[in-house]
């Protein structure tokens, strides 16, 4: 088991006859958050775990919130791109590059 309620039945774990798969849908990576079925993996208000929440105007890809333009990440931003040392877009705010779901703040810092 994965202590995971996965298909919203109310057990976790190996109390769960489901364990990694079954009514939420056969991927392991559907899960049951407030008694709704998400994908973590892309669901922009469950990436990466139940109830995380990204920016506005942020997707979720690969469990991350990831930033989707220059406008995305907030007035002071001068880009958004893809930074792979981080595996993710990113927002870049003056010289910095935010760490991934970070947005630009007033004072051009991340955050």
């Amino acid at each position: 088991g994965d202590s995971a309620d996965n298909d919203c039945d109310k057990l976790v774990g190996c109390a769960d006859p489901d364990c990694d798969a079954g009514p939420c849908g056969s991927s392991a990576l559907t899960r049951c958050c407030s008694g709704s079925c998400v994908d973590p993996f892309m669901d922009a208000n469950n990436c990466g775990a139940c109830g995380r929440k990204c920016p506005p105007s942020f997707q979720c890809k690969s469990f991350q919130c990831q930033c989707t333009n220059t406008f995305s990440c907030g007035p002071t931003a001068n880009g958004c791109s893809f930074h792979p040392a981080k595996a993710g877009y990113v927002c870049k705010c003056g010289p910095y590059a935010c760490e991934i779901g970070e947005r630009c703040m007033p004072d051009g810092h991340c955050g």
